[in-house]
């Protein structure tokens, strides 16, 4: 795993040009195919024209999954609000399983993370990169963009068209796409998303 910082860098992002895909997340469709479901502790679905994530038990996450898209070489972006609790993000390259894959969240302190996960558990995660950002909007009413390049195992990540930082990792290469909260300090985490864009390469 290598990584490099911002200094140096020229990125711009987004891509000037329009999206492959995009999904305002208002309500479901054929193409996506978003996760809808309810187990009682984490909730995955639409309310309120935002697709809504929520969390109930300290110390875990609740990953909701696109099914219908399955990328390699991409970008995109997508607009997270926390309505409770700390941290939120987007996953990428999640596999058959639906356990193992890429995450990158950011939370209200002002850091960011990317992490791999072999089992969607803590103890099978291995962190890539962790760090803090003035890019990141901490106010409760605030809104934040995610953004990341994922291009031959180069991840650069985004946040509110700021480039943050760069990593290397090949331990998956191709997946589906999703969205999760964490509740890994709260007792109750929830947060809606909106406006997702793909860029496919």
């Amino acid at each position: 795993m290598r990584y490099c910082t911002a200094q140096n860098e020229r990125q711009t992002f987004p891509p000037n040009a329009a999206p492959t895909l995009s999904d305002s997340l208002t309500q479901n469709t054929k193409q996506f195919q978003w996760e809808e479901s309810d187990d009682g502790e984490g909730i995955c679905g639409f309310r309120d024209k935002h697709y809504s994530i929520k969390q109930n038990m300290r110390g875990d996450l609740t990953t909701c999954t696109a099914q219908g898209i399955n990328l390699t070489n991409f970008a995109l972006q997508v607009e997270v609000a926390q309505i409770q609790g700390q941290s939120a993000g987007l996953l990428f390259y999640i596999q058959d399983t639906f356990s193992a894959f890429y995450a990158f969240q950011i939370d209200k302190g002002g850091s960011y993370q990317l992490t791999v996960y072999t089992d969607n558990t803590r103890s099978g995660a291995r962190i890539i990169l962790r760090n803090t950002s003035s890019a990141i909007k901490t106010a409760p009413e605030d809104n934040n963009v995610l953004g990341l390049r994922a291009h031959n195992g180069r991840f650069d990540l985004y946040i509110n068209g700021f480039y943050i930082q760069s990593a290397t990792d090949n331990t998956y290469t191709k997946g589906y796409l999703g969205l999760f909260v964490d509740a890994q300090y709260d007792a109750s985490t929830e947060a809606v998303f909106k406006n997702l864009k793909i860029w496919v390469e």
